[in-house]
């Protein structure tokens, strides 16, 4: 059940995923972590907010599943395609570590698409504390700044995402080739 969940997730379907999850339980199948995270993305990508909030309060009350990382990522990047900037900045800054988190950057992306100055530029400051850098954070929080007209922002955070990518070290390819294929026409 758990795959259909997630591929009905990624096609879009998202109501049918909601469905296979009302019939696990009522088919007294016991949904894992990897099930709640299939849900609640599926949640998140089609904006059922109510319904995410939902699935995150029962994962723990009914099945004592203890969220993870991922599953907190989820709900923030539900609260921030929603605007609920300030629900998931206070949800952010409960989780037990947002060191390496992805909810640090669906977070950004909610502050660029609605506004949320002030919540951006303190989650680029953490990320920038953290030593979570890299150019495509950089863009959001340069864009963050630029909407709010904050010109002077927006060149320091244009002058670190140089910085940044001078640091990067260049990828490399490696092929082996094996003396012992012959070539076939």
């Amino acid at each position: 059940m758990e795959c259909n969940d997630s591929a009905n997730g990624m096609h879009g379907h998202y109501r049918e995923a909601l469905e296979l999850f009302d019939q696990m339980k009522s088919g007294k199948v016991r949904p894992d972590e990897v099930t709640f995270t299939s849900i609640l993305a599926a949640c998140s990508h089609s904006g059922l907010v109510e319904e995410g909030l939902q699935v995150f309060s029962i994962m723990e009350e009914e099945y004592s599943i203890v969220p993870c990382e991922v599953h907190y990522n989820c709900i923030v990047d539900l609260l921030s395609r929603a605007g609920e900037l300030t629900e998931a900045y206070n949800l952010v800054k409960s989780m037990p570590s947002t060191k390496s988190s992805a909810a640090l950057p669906a977070l950004l992306s909610g502050c660029r698409l609605y506004g949320g100055t002030e919540i951006g530029e303190t989650i680029a400051n953490q990320m920038i504390e953290s030593e979570l850098r890299n150019s495509g954070y950089c863009a959001l929080v340069s864009s963050i700044f630029a909407g709010g007209g904050r010109w002077d922002e927006v060149a320091k955070i244009r002058a670190l995402t140089k910085d940044i990518i001078m640091k990067n070290t260049a990828g490399y390819s490696l092929i082996e080739l094996d003396k012992n294929c012959t070539r076939r026409e």
